[in-house]
């Protein structure tokens, strides 16, 4: 990354809030903060609740910590985060930290923090006692710009101890919602992919639980981009989040989402049934993919006419039987998508959303 050298355009919006080696938290001032997620390597380390905190309205942000051991590196390869954002360009990250294990001591851990690669004078050899004291929170805020889609932080090991954080916010400057290009085109489930018709989609991203499932090049029907429909991300019901935290602008957007019953096992009506939820509201219930669209065959639900008002697009599942499953996400600005896909058949149902009635159309893709 480079430093940024003018103040950037468009909407400052959180990408991330990630509490490191903890569980989802909401902080004093209301925002939510994901349980720990797009790390590699380290561990997670929990303090006592009773531990003292200072500096801070939210103490138990603190308290939880990933560290990092240098085999972490020889093993892996590499240690630390890989955030993905939804552009390039400018970003703001702040790292938060807090010294919970030595004593109030200066020169018991030193470690350095590298961003996608590039040392930064306020994120070299750190000592946590002497920036912030013991058992005090901290925060370090850097800026730039960068040239890809995705942060890496990379924790580096100094003279003393394991390298540790406690908190990672991301925030970018999204663009006003004046073009018809989509803001996201998530392969859900599965690798960045080119499709037939030049698209771009990127590598799954942004889901909170679930797991990732490829089928490998099965034949699927209704489709000009099969290997779209040929991974899925699916979520088991006893997980606490299920879906996907899109970090967007304030504002309406179209939603399409993409769909395909690709397990061999339910090839008849009521196999997998579920609802699908945007921002808190039910869009889709119990929604059928076998019954809808038949087996292996892809299936488009477009949304044209959704509210964001917390910076976040949820999409989020509940189970009526077995896990609910996704293929592919579309995120368009404005209240109708740029293009529809050719479509064999079409029909529409009216749904509520928190802030409007919208159509809901189902396509083939």
């Amino acid at each position: 990354y480079a430093p940024l050298t003018e103040e950037p355009s468009g909407i400052k919006t959180n990408v991330h809030r990630i509490n490191c080696g903890g569980p989802t938290l909401q902080d004093s001032l209301g925002n939510t903060w994901s349980a720990d997620q797009y790390f590699t390597g380290g561990y997670a380390n929990a303090y006592a609740a009773t531990s003292t905190v200072s500096g801070t309205a939210d103490p138990e942000l603190f308290r939880t910590e990933r560290y990092f051991l240098a085999t972490d590196v020889l093993a892996l390869g590499f240690a630390g985060y890989t955030l993905p954002l939804p552009q390039s360009g400018p970003f703001e990250i702040t790292l938060l930290f807090a010294e919970m294990f030595h004593p109030n001591l200066v020169g018991l851990r030193d470690f350095s923090v590298l961003i996608n690669g590039v040392p930064h004078p306020a994120l070299t050899h750190l000592d946590l006692v002497e920036h912030f004291g013991a058992g005090t929170a901290g925060r370090i805020t850097v800026n730039g710009t960068t040239s890809e889609a995705v942060l890496r932080v990379t924790l580096v090991h100094g003279t003393a101890d394991n390298p540790t954080v406690s908190g990672l916010e991301v925030a970018q400057w999204l663009p006003e919602q004046s073009s018809s290009l989509p803001i996201y085109r998530i392969n859900a489930g599965g690798p960045a992919l080119v499709d037939a018709d030049g698209q771009a989609w990127a590598a799954d991203a942004f889901f909170a639980g679930g797991l990732d499932l490829a089928y490998g090049p099965v034949l699927v029907a209704n489709t000009v981009r099969p290997a779209l429909y040929q991974s899925e991300r699916f979520f088991y019901f006893d997980e606490a989040i299920k879906g996907y935290q899109l970090p967007v602008a304030n504002g309406r957007y179209t939603l399409r989402l993409h769909f395909a019953e690709m397990y061999e096992y339910n090839q008849f009506v009521g196999a997998r049934v579920f609802d699908v939820l945007v921002e808190g509201v039910t869009v889709l219930q119990q929604l059928d993919l076998y019954a809808e669209s038949g087996f292996r065959s892809a299936m488009v639900i477009t949304l044209p006419d959704v509210v964001v008002l917390d910076q976040v697009l949820d999409l989020t599942f509940n189970h009526v039987y077995d896990n609910p499953t996704i293929s592919g996400i579309e995120v368009f600005p404005g209240g109708v998508a740029a293009t529809t896909p050719a479509a064999t058949t079409t029909t529409t149902a009216p749904t509520t959303t928190a802030a409007s009635t919208t159509t809901t159309t189902t396509t083939s893709s």
